[in-house]
């Protein structure tokens, strides 16, 4: 019995790790600036269905002066007027973007 159990754990031992996961953080990173990018796009566009869908169905928007808009008919709602003036334009571009090395997080900032 001592054998069988020495053997266990000599082959337990023996066991290799899994290889790690390759990093997709370059990926990941690119594909956020594409959907930044598409976004941004949206916004010319002045259909706020076409900007409504890059929002989660329970987003929240929090913009100066006004409550906490959550939901999509709020968001769309509030974007509508803004869109329908003729001197709207927004634009975004990112300075940085960055991926947690776990790639469960991702974030971007710029102007």
């Amino acid at each position: 019995m001592p054998a069988a159990l020495a053997l266990a754990v000599i082959l337990a031992g023996c066991n290799q790790a899994a290889p790690p996961a390759p990093d997709t953080r370059e990926a990941d990173a690119q594909a956020i600036r594409d959907v930044e990018t598409a976004w941004s796009a949206s916004f010319a566009t002045k259909d706020v269905d076409k900007i409504g869908v890059f929002w989660a169905d329970d987003a929240s928007v929090f913009m100066t002066d006004s409550p906490v808009l959550t939901g999509i008919a709020a968001i769309e709602a509030a974007m509508k007027p803004m869109v329908e003036d003729k001197n709207f334009s927004i634009s975004f571009a990112s300075t940085k973007v960055e991926v947690s090395k776990a790639r469960d997080l991702g974030y971007t900032q710029g102007a």
